[in-house]
């Protein structure tokens, strides 16, 4: 049954010379594990005698827990014919495969050992050695897409695939072209130098979809508070979207996103401002193949309170007056304070 043998790792990469350790487990009892490398058998494990034979060159230990049965094979002073399957096979339960590739310090060089491009791009890269070789297979994602004879050279190109050499005096050296690329071809790239190694290198194609603010250019009044939304579509990986006002980046802002059914992501930004001075508002979105994030800008207006300024004219207007008429009746009524303290003040006041 699928999932009783588990074996890790699934793929290991070392140096000659160096050791490689697997661990096969099982939760289901078994009776005797055979441990495979290219398909001659190394070393047998009896559940109930333990390690049948060990050698200086495979070695086994036991790390059985209370819940699974654990077993590890170390292969020592690994050589370049060691490349391969390792496998490890429970009888009567089931077995798991492995992949070994033991690689010679210098002799292959594959670069870049990383790249990022987008759909639709191509992707360069180079491999090369000192050494002598007869046959070179570059491979997407395990698959071989073009061999390259050291006596007769390229054996095949297409449309997809091209190669071209930049040997020099010291070191062979080809590039292989991928053009047009699309997603399914993220994966590994491998130059393999028969009988000599191999390097893997990844590739990552990206998407990159559309960016824009809904509703474009806003007017507001100022001390108001307004909500933009901005809509990064169509891309992969998730992109990383973010806000600037007046070419200042902004943090205070929410984010959702939704992977479709495609693989492409779909986002979703807002941002709330206090309306205080006229700016530029713009929304960028960046994966890490785009050299620039892709922006979408619109222009935020402040306009006064349309009733404001009559508002404070009115205010000072009655203020005034009722000041004045404060003053009226304050100098009236000191007259004829005045005059009430004289004889005839009674019959003017």
């Amino acid at each position: 049954m699928l999932g009783e043998v588990q074996l890790q790792p699934r793929s290991l990469e070392v140096l000659s010379g160096d050791q490689a350790r697997f661990s096969c487990s099982s939760a289901t009892p078994w009776l005797v594990l055979t441990w495979s490398v290219n398909r001659r058998a190394v070393m047998t494990i009896s559940a109930e005698h333990g390690i049948l034979s060990n050698s200086d060159r495979f070695t086994a230990a036991n790390f059985t827990t209370a819940a699974s049965s654990v077993w590890e094979l170390t292969l020592w002073n690994v050589t370049r014919d060691y490349t391969g399957d390792v496998t490890c096979d429970l009888q009567n339960i089931g077995r798991q495969t492995a992949t070994l590739s033991v690689q010679v310090l210098g002799e292959v060089q594959l670069q870049p050992r990383s790249l990022e491009v987008l759909s639709g791009d191509q992707a360069r890269f180079s491999c090369s050695s000192a050494t002598p070789w007869l046959v070179l297979t570059w491979s997407v994602n395990r698959r071989a897409v073009m061999t390259i004879s050291a006596e007769h050279g390229i054996l095949s190109n297409s449309d997809r695939f091209t190669a071209a050499n930049f040997t020099t005096a010291a070191s062979s050296v080809w590039e292989l072209t991928l053009w047009n690329v699309t997603r399914d071809y993220t994966g590994d790239v491998t130059c393999d130098l028969q009988n000599i190694g191999r390097q893997t290198a990844t590739l990552s194609v990206q998407e990159g979809g559309t960016v824009g603010i809904s509703g474009g250019n806003v007017t507001s009044r100022k001390g108001s508070r307004v909500l933009f939304r901005c809509q990064a579509s169509d891309w992969f990986p998730e992109p990383q979207v973010t806000w600037a006002l007046g070419g200042q980046e902004v943090n205070n802002t929410n984010s959702s996103s939704v992977n479709t059914l495609s693989g492409l992501f779909h986002s979703t930004t807002s941002l709330l401002v206090l309306a205080e001075e006229s700016t530029w508002v713009e929304c960028q979105a960046s994966i890490p193949a785009l050299p620039t994030p892709k922006t979408h800008s619109v222009f935020l207006t402040i306009i006064e309170d349309p009733g404001g300024e009559g508002q404070r004219v009115l205010v000072v207007a009655l203020v005034s007056a009722l000041a004045a008429l404060l003053l009226v009746l304050l100098i009236t009524a000191i007259v004829c304070w005045c005059r009430s303290r004289t004889n005839y003040g009674r019959y003017l006041c």
